[in-house]
């Protein structure tokens, strides 16, 4: 008899995980996910508007119903009318403005996680 036990028999490696890459060239992940890494804050893959965009959102709007309650005080019936105007379309067409800005980010953080994920990150 032969004292080796019997091998398995040859099997497939098994297929790739959903976000694993097929095959190893893809860059490795951070070591920390979430963490700041300089190098993608030089080469603006780390964005910080974002973050700033609601307290830009605020300042405006204070300013544009400053802008309208000056204006509603200081002109006669005229000039009330064109504060409530400005009162609420300008505080409306700021919030859209920044809406937009704020859609723009989002698309660029899909297109981020959809290229992790065709990369294996």
């Amino acid at each position: 008899m032969d004292p080796t036990p019997p091998q398995p028999p040859d099997q497939p490696a098994p297929p790739p995980q959903p976000n694993q890459p097929a095959v190893n060239w893809a860059p490795q992940p951070p070591a920390t996910p979430g963490a700041f890494n300089f190098s993608d804050f030089i080469n603006f893959r780390y964005l910080i508007t974002p973050g700033f965009i609601t307290v830009i959102y605020v300042i405006g709007a204070i300013f544009i119903t400053i802008g309208a309650l000056a204006s509603a005080g200081s002109s006669g019936s005229g000039g009330v009318l064109a504060g409530l105007i400005v009162l609420i379309f300008g505080n409306l067409w700021w919030r859209i403005i920044l809406e937009f800005v704020m859609v723009l980010f989002r698309i660029n953080d899909s297109l981020v996680s959809i290229d992790r994920r065709g990369r294996g990150l």
